[in-house]
């Protein structure tokens, strides 16, 4: 029988947890990995900021590294069409030595189809992409995470909430958006995988923060990590000289900045 003396355990009950018997993935951001250690698996992480701020490319760049350190990722894209993903990726992939530029104009190709190849074959084995054309239903995404997961892949990227249908959850919008973050918490743990998610932030003119951040108080209270991608530009500036002069020397000389919010 549930006795209220068995709902209790001492210290002395409880296995410690430290970092050496947590794995993590690093970002391969110097700095970032040096503050935050990496992504823990089993944890779930949002990103935020504003139309543009590199948010996208950013978790791009991570499905790169996340594959050079040898672990698999699942995508779900609901702005970007599969096909120029691809393109994103061969040419990160490349670098800019490896790309020629298209006719007169500012767009760029990968110059060599061999390369080209070589760097399909190798992500293969370490990315898949959701179908574009496949349910964005709440409850057939987490069934594909789930699947994922079963397959080997050790982080899941969704990008974006928004364009996921949580209508079967509940009626309330703001419940059904708390419903599904309890819910990702809930699956990192249990598959032991790291699930980022972004996150727009609400019509906010200037620097957001990370109440600005549109959705359920929820979305960022189950959740393990909040960072926002800053844009480096003269309102950003002018802002963080508000909470201290010297900043913009040191901030100025980056093209985006990402601030950690939350990192438990």
């Amino acid at each position: 029988a549930d006795t209220y003396s068995m709902r209790f355990e001492t210290l002395a009950d409880i296995d410690i947890e430290t970092d050496e018997n947590i794995e993590y993935i690093k970002s391969g951001f110097f700095n970032l990995d040096k503050h935050i250690n990496g992504f823990a698996l089993g944890e779930v992480s949002v990103w935020s900021g504003v139309n543009g701020s590199g948010k996208s490319n950013f978790l791009l760049q991570e499905c790169l590294e996340y594959a050079t350190q040898g672990y698999k990722t699942m995508l779900f894209s609901g702005e970007l069409k599969n096909g120029t993903i691809k393109n994103l990726l061969c040419k990160m992939c490349v670098g800019r030595s490896g790309l020629a530029r298209i006719g007169d104009t500012n767009m760029w190709k990968v110059k060599d189809k061999k390369l080209e190849c070589l760097v399909t074959e190798w992500l293969s084995k370490y990315l898949v992409l959701y179908k574009n054309d496949s349910s964005t239903e709440a409850v057939d995404v987490v069934q594909a995470i789930r699947y994922s997961a079963s397959q080997g892949c050790k982080i899941v990227i969704l990008d974006n909430l928004m364009v996921l249908n949580l209508r079967q959850l509940d009626k309330d919008k703001y419940e059904a958006q708390s419903i599904f973050a309890k819910e990702l918490a809930k699956l990192a743990k249990e598959l032991n995988i790291h699930i980022h998610v972004v996150m727009h932030p609400r019509k906010v003119s200037g620097f957001i923060r990370k109440e600005d951040i549109s959705g359920s108080a929820d979305l960022t209270n189950a959740v393990d990590n909040v960072f926002i991608i800053h844009r480096v530009n003269k309102d950003f500036m002018n802002r963080i000289a508000e909470h201290d002069r010297e900043a913009p020397k040191t901030f100025g000389i980056y093209s985006n900045v990402i601030e950690t919010c939350k990192n438990r």
